[in-house]
């Protein structure tokens, strides 16, 4: 990969991104830390769509297509968010809590903390460019499904085909984002396969290191923020996701800023358009990042309706930007009517593609009896396991128990019943499973329940915020 292909792989998401937060009217300058942690899904999710439309329009990956369409949406978007800008006042703001040396030792660890974790990413950055990938859910789901659409050079009647026919390959009706991407990066390395199919996933960690310290920081300040932070970002389930393709630590970003943003819609006054188009941005990489995405979007949902005042819903979706919530809708349709065209079914809705012909609410009713406790007493050992973060979920709990009226008062009513619908959204994944039960939990549970960790950091942060002094 050429330094001018790197330049353009990499930079031109982040400058498509940075201007559609601006074209939507995010101000850095309020909130740097969350407006960095945007940059990269915003522009990735431009990317990807940019990238299906030009093979669906039968234009080869290595073909400047693309880019080029990239680049045009990005200036026109910049043109939007200067005059947007042109009518802005506002001025740097970075809150400081404390007084004095107190503050500013705050200042510098947090600063610390940072930096130590960015630099963390492009360290594995420089290790793993041009890695193959070769095993494991990374292979078989992710990147393989991006070599054959890259050798495919389109997507058509054909494609189907092609992707069938690869060996080893299972679960092609997940979502594209992911091998889209890759795809991206592919088609800049000039068809050097294997040149930087790792660079999405550093962008993603990257955003998911900025998003879960600007969470932590605009609720307990810096110092407070940072050692939170530290807790979740040293965790292996999410440490080691940087070593692949796979998309969970996606659907823990995105659902850690679809939650932060839902409850910066009840907390903040004035203009909502920022914080719903931020939510329609977050909502659509969810669903377009694993089938879980969906079901964690189903399980804000439910958590807002039922956890925010109905009055936050009429004064946020009282506007025009309330158009910004039919994003995820859209990305949800392109993705069901992908795999209706082509093909494709979700296995573990369909019983493993006929393994098992039960209908789903017969597969419920008789599988609860025989599998509900096995799967209860395997989340119990995994909440206990602290080396693997699994304790987490024993603290959202504790937080939850001891948390008095505030966890199921408005609007941290909302977090509390959104991660527990989650969970046991989860469980009743496993429930249906046609898989061996204890080999699928052991082999995936880690990974997807961890999907939950970014809005339990949300959550603790928002609990401790009490014991915070200004």
């Amino acid at each position: 990969m050429t330094a001018s292909a790197l330049a353009i792989a990499l930079l031109l998401p982040l400058a498509t991104g940075a201007a559609l937060l601006r074209a939507a009217g995010l101000d850095p300058r309020r909130d740097l830390l969350g407006f960095l942690a945007a940059v990269y899904p915003a522009g990735a999710l431009l990317t990807g769509s940019a990238q299906f439309l030009t093979l669906r329009l039968g234009f080869h990956p290595a073909s400047p297509a693309t880019p080029i369409v990239l680049a045009a949406l990005t200036l026109g978007l910049a043109v939007i968010g200067a005059k947007r800008a042109a009518g802005e006042e506002s001025a740097w703001t970075v809150p400081l809590r404390g007084r004095g040396a107190l503050r500013w030792a705050g200042e510098a660890f947090f600063v610390l903390v940072l930096l130590a974790a960015l630099g963390d990413v492009v360290l594995v950055g420089l290790q793993r460019l041009g890695e193959p990938i070769v095993s494991g859910d990374s292979a078989a789901i992710w990147t393989i499904r991006a070599k054959m659409i890259f050798a495919h050079g389109a997507i058509d009647a054909d494609l189907p085909d092609t992707l069938n026919e690869a060996r080893g390959a299972h679960h092609l009706d997940y979502p594209l984002l992911g091998p889209l991407l890759q795809v991206w990066c592919m088609g800049r390395a000039g068809g050097l396969l294997e040149a930087g199919l790792q660079w999405p996933t550093l962008g993603w960690y990257a955003s998911l290191v900025l998003q879960v310290l600007a969470v932590a920081r605009r609720r307990i300040g810096p110092a407070a923020g940072a050692a939170l932070s530290l807790v979740y970002l040293s965790l292996p389930t999410i440490t080691v996701v940087v070593g692949g393709t796979m998309m969970d630590h996606v659907v823990a970003l995105a659902f850690l800023g679809l939650c932060d943003r839902i409850l910066r819609l009840a907390e903040e006054d004035g203009d909502a358009g920022p914080n719903l188009a931020l939510l329609g941005v977050w909502a659509a990489v969810l669903v377009w990042s694993k089938n879980e995405g969906t079901m964690l979007l189903a399980a804000a949902a439910l958590g807002s309706l039922a956890g925010l005042r109905a009055a936050t819903w009429r004064r946020a979706l009282g506007g025009p930007r309330a158009a910004w919530l039919a994003l995820p809708a859209a990305v949800l349709v392109l993705h069901r009517a992908f795999n209706r065209t082509y093909g494709f079914d979700n296995d573990l809705m369909t019983g493993g593609n006929g393994r098992d012909a039960r209908p789903l609410p017969t597969m419920l009713r008789e599988n609860l009896p025989t599998k509900g406790g096995d799967i209860l007493a395997f989340f119990w050992e995994s909440a206990r396991d602290f080396d693997r973060g699994r304790g987490l979920f024993l603290l959202f709990a504790a937080g939850v128990l001891l948390g008095g009226r505030p966890v199921w008062t408005a609007p941290l009513r909302f977090l509390t019943l959104a991660i527990g619908i989650g969970a046991s959204g989860y469980f009743l994944a496993y429930v249906i499973s046609f898989e061996d039960l204890r080999w699928h939990l052991f082999t995936s549970a880690d990974r997807t329940t961890g999907q939950l960790f970014g809005a339990i950091h949300l959550f603790l942060a928002a609990r401790l915020r009490r014991f915070v002094v200004d």
